[in-house]
């Protein structure tokens, strides 16, 4: 019998496999110097995708998948 965590696992695997492996990283923040600090960071890390507002974000979020999203609130 195949459990939905069993199942989660093995998509995440096929995610990763369709990926190359490499991790994908969202920065969608509203402050500019925030934003590339946390994307110098994670450079060498996966792919890094940076917006400069948290709906422009969102948008991405809706449209592909990412390991690690890093958003705040906008003013």
């Amino acid at each position: 019998m195949v459990t939905s965590a069993d199942s989660r696992a093995g998509l995440d695997l096929l995610r990763t496999a369709a990926r190359g492996g490499e991790k994908r990283f969202l920065v969608g923040l509203p402050d500019a110097t925030e934003r590339d600090r946390i994307a110098q960071a994670l450079t060498g890390e996966g792919a890094v995708v940076e917006t400069a507002s948290t709906a422009d974000a969102l948008v991405s979020l809706a449209d592909e998948s990412f390991d690690v999203a890093f958003l705040a609130d906008d003013p």
